[in-house]
């Protein structure tokens, strides 16, 4: 029996739907790196589904003939992509709200007014992130992740970052900080003013009220990752801290206006719809992400530069010096290039990139399964290229053998 248009086109829906299907675990286990899985997966999945639905109706309508059958295969299919951008936002709401270990928020994290949120003092806090790590944290009475000091040695580096340089997933002892020290012993002592979550404005503002702990001849270090240019409100990261359930009052954040810098409640900035958009590891997130960064591209890069510029010359009144150095995460390690532009920076910096291994399978030891954040063998690396950096780079007289 000859085949009519209607038919024609009910199989070239199924022949697709079946071939997306079929494609869509091929995608997530071949095609996406293991951290963008668990964030894309669920969203795939949810395609599998609506399209078992275009497809069943479909199916229904052939061995029947029944026009009800090909009006809600028809509609199915048209409801599509509205129920992608439903699931979409959906998943990417229950991770930001739900998804992350809440333990280590509600033991080690607390309220700041000016930066949102801060380290807590003298703290012993566990944080679980399943198949990942189950460790154990000891901060300070300065609200510092806690590092060895050498009595005697009147110099110090202190370094300014955030998860990277705090050492989320691993012990004190195991963080690159706490192995450079190592490294230094007897000629710098190091701090590690880490916290996770922060940009490049928090840094600064934290420097800033720390300045006390700075001596002539100390080094500051800013250490962030390309994505913490982009972590405040101009791009919209930390639009996030909305939805996030453990900040119920919405935190308050630094930013740039014409009267220099002000703290703005977060929430006054930022909408809801914001915040997911933002986020969202989706099709429909990533089109609002790069028709916004193409917009504000240029302004968070001079955003960096004048953050930069002010923590040296901060840095300078204290008699220190100031350094900017780059941490890549994983996947700038595959790609061998920097997420953000940062060649376009007026700042001087150097990065860890140059160091990244270069086989995937040593790469691969060096962060969690499922976490972007470096290992205990991945924090040995990092101290190791830091160690590099700062005999190379720095110029800070360390003899070539330690």
């Amino acid at each position: 029996m000859p085949l009519n248009n209607r038919d024609l086109s009910i199989y070239a829906v199924l022949i697709c739907g079946a071939a997306l299907v079929v494609l869509n675990p091929m995608v997530v286990g071949f095609f996406l790196h293991p951290v963008s899985l668990q964030y894309n997966a669920p969203i795939l999945f949810s395609l599998d589904a609506f399209l078992g639905i275009v497809i069943i109706t479909s199916i229904l309508y052939l061995k029947t003939a029944r026009r009800g059958w090909f009006i809600t295969a028809v509609c199915a299919l048209f409801l599509l992509p509205v129920l992608m951008v439903i699931a979409e936002l959906a998943v990417t709401y229950y991770r930001l709200v739900y998804g992350h270990s809440t333990e280590v928020h509600q033991r080690v994290l607390e309220r700041d007014p000016e930066l949102g949120w801060r380290l807590k003092a003298n703290t012993y806090a566990r944080e679980v992130s399943v198949g990942n790590y189950d460790v154990i944290y000891k901060l300070d009475n300065e609200r510092r992740k806690s590092i060895p000091q050498e009595e005697g040695v009147k110099n110090i580096v202190h370094f300014f970052g955030e998860s990277f340089i705090f050492g989320l997933g691993v012990t004190n002892e195991q963080t690159a900080l706490n192995l450079l020290a190592r490294n230094l012993k007897g000629r710098f002592n190091v701090l590690n003013y880490g916290v996770p979550g922060y940009g490049i404005e928090q840094m600064l503002f934290y420097f800033r009220s720390r300045l006390r702990d700075t001596q002539p001849g100390d080094v500051v270090v800013f250490a962030p990752l390309s994505e913490d240019l982009k972590r405040n409100l101009i791009h919209g990261s930390v639009c996030q801290s909305v939805l996030d359930y453990q900040r119920k009052d919405s935190p308050t954040f630094p930013m740039w206006t014409e009267d220099g810098w002000v703290i703005v409640r977060v929430s006054d900035e930022c909408t809801a719809l914001e915040a997911l958009l933002v986020d969202s590891p989706g099709l429909l997130g990533r089109l609002y992400r790069w028709r916004h960064e193409k917009k504000v591209a240029d302004e968070i890069l001079r955003n960096a530069d004048r953050v930069f510029s002010q923590a040296a010359e901060l840095a300078k009144k204290r008699g220190a010096s100031f350094y900017v150095v780059f941490m890549p995460n994983p996947l700038e390690c595959a790609r061998s290039a920097f997420g953000v532009d940062i060649a376009k920076l007026k700042t001087p910096f150097t990065s860890l990139l140059p160091y990244c291994p270069r086989d995937k399978q040593s790469l691969r030891r060096l962060h969690f399964p499922s976490d972007y954040h470096w290992t205990s063998e991945g924090n040995r690396w990092a101290a190791h290229a830091l160690d590099r950096i700062m005999r190379a780079k720095l110029r800070l007289g360390l003899p070539e053998d330690s």
